[in-house]
């Protein structure tokens, strides 16, 4: 049998039967990279979850661009009461 590498091969083989059978091992270390457990992914969260707690965990790591950036307002202690 011979294994065959994705990158030795080009993008177009990353769809392969190859790629497809180590989704496990990629999800286990998203989510070790954001704080997850093996243990609290395989028996506290549902699948559904995980889903969505990778894309908030995106968004809060995001930067920020033109238009999302804050205006910063200089407000004196006399504007506090």
């Amino acid at each position: 049998m011979r294994v065959r590498s994705p990158r030795s091969e080009g993008e177009a083989d990353r769809t392969d039967q190859g790629d497809i059978e180590y989704w496990l091992q990629r999800l286990i270390a998203c989510c070790l990279s954001i704080g997850i457990t093996k243990r609290a992914l395989l028996y506290d969260y549902y699948l559904d979850e995980i889903g969505e707690i990778i894309y908030e965990h995106n968004e809060m790591i995001r930067r920020p661009s033109r238009e999302d950036k804050e205006e910063v307002e200089e407000v004196y202690a006399d504007g506090f009461f």
